[in-house]
């Protein structure tokens, strides 16, 4: 299964950690800047990553819901009708922008423990990723 990782810059650390527990289960996973081809164009690449994606995780935080790049990496996934996982590290209320694409969503709730909770971001992911190959 191939999981696109979305992030505010702020929230690297957590990302990457995702990124790594995701690896260690046997996900491919794409994640800004190290799966960016130097000298490609860097919107390009993002495209490309999530087009070839199973599934994004957005790591949500107030950062997330705020940043401009997140909400259109948001709404290509949701144009290209991949499942999106928000995996929520604060308690910040959506914007509306993100509401109108992740309020139907179902949430997992990280809040003051997302260490914790990467066992059960990979589960989510395995039981997508087991929807996903019985539609094609």
């Amino acid at each position: 299964m191939k999981i696109f990782i979305s992030y505010a810059t702020a929230n690297q650390k957590i990302a990457e950690e995702i990124c790594v527990y995701l690896e260690k289960k046997g996900k491919i996973c794409w994640i800004a800047p190290r799966n960016i081809t130097v000298g490609k164009e860097y919107g390009e690449e993002i495209l490309k990553g999530i087009e070839q994606s199973d599934a994004l995780v957005l790591v949500f935080s107030a950062e997330s819901n705020r940043s401009q790049h997140v909400l259109r990496e948001i709404e290509r996934t949701v144009s290209k009708n991949i499942p999106i996982i928000c995996f929520r590290v604060d308690e910040t209320e959506l914007t509306k922008s993100l509401e109108y694409f992740l309020l139907s969503n179902q949430w997992l709730d990280a809040v003051g423990q997302p260490s914790a909770m990467l066992p059960v971001l990979d589960e989510n992911l395995d039981k997508l990723g087991d929807c996903v190959s019985e539609s094609a």
